[in-house]
């Protein structure tokens, strides 16, 4: 029996060290949670009344328009009813050589897909050419006096199948004439 009494201390002794390790802990995040405030445990938002916000606005537009008070994004200076809309911002003018490129056009075929679009001179710009599996690609500027100058032709090759596509531009007007052959 005497053997059993340091066992049985070294048990009980466990017991307090884990119960005071729990209660510790306990503590420490409590105390963490009491530092911390009011940010996790409680919602202290509150909304800003009308004089809050018009003077919170006056303070932003004085401080980022010193120089123009009535910019963009100023308040109106007093306002106790509802205020007109400011009137939409007039498109900016360019002048008529600044226009922008017209966009690529897809098209899909059975053996790939290309991508396309008009340059000068109604020249065919290619942007991209993406062959489907099992078949290869091949592409020819048309020097055909029947076909309009700057064609372009993308052929799309496999073992059973050939797509031809036939890329031409006018007036700035892309089209394109597709051929399958067995």
């Amino acid at each position: 029996m005497t053997e059993e009494r340091p066992a049985q201390g070294r048990t009980a002794l466990g017991i307090v060290g884990w119960t005071v390790a729990a209660v510790v802990a306990t503590g420490v995040g409590v105390a963490a949670l009491s530092a911390i405030g009011a940010g996790i445990t409680e919602s202290v938002i509150r909304p800003l009344s009308q004089s809050e916000v018009q003077g919170r606005l006056a303070a932003a537009a004085a401080a980022g328009n010193a120089d123009d008070p009535g910019g963009p994004g100023a308040p109106p200076a007093t306002s106790d009813g509802p205020s007109e809309s400011p009137s939409p911002p007039s498109e900016p003018t360019s002048p008529a050589e600044d226009v922008s490129p017209p966009s690529p056009e897809l098209i899909e075929t059975d053996g790939g897909m290309v991508t396309a679009r008009c340059g000068d001179a109604d020249d065919v710009l290619l942007v991209t050419q993406t062959p489907a599996q099992g078949f290869s690609v091949d592409i020819e500027r048309e020097d055909d006096d029947d076909e309009p100058v700057g064609a372009v032709t993308v052929q799309f090759e496999s073992e059973e199948l050939d797509v031809e596509v036939l890329l031409s531009c006018s007036g700035g007007v892309l089209s394109h004439r597709t051929s399958i052959d067995d």
